[in-house]
């Protein structure tokens, strides 16, 4: 049919913006339409949180990742 879709899983737990909610976007490239669209997806920040500080990251890894979530 001529189109393309292109889909991205996004970034869990480095959120850009202020929701702090992890996002996937997708775009879809038709003969006479172009469709981006970023989908947010809600997580347990939390436990994302809790899983960083028990990993064996280095301190800086995890200030650096602990810092998207002030």
């Amino acid at each position: 049919d001529g189109v393309i879709t292109v889909a991205t899983v996004g970034s869990v737990g480095q959120p850009r913006d202020e929701q702090k909610l992890s996002t996937w976007s997708f775009l879809q490239v038709a003969t006479n339409k172009i469709t981006l669209a970023t989908m947010p997806i809600a997580y347990d920040v939390e436990s994302h949180r809790s899983k960083i500080v028990a990993s064996t990251l280095t301190a800086a890894t995890k200030a650096k990742l602990l810092g998207f979530f002030p």
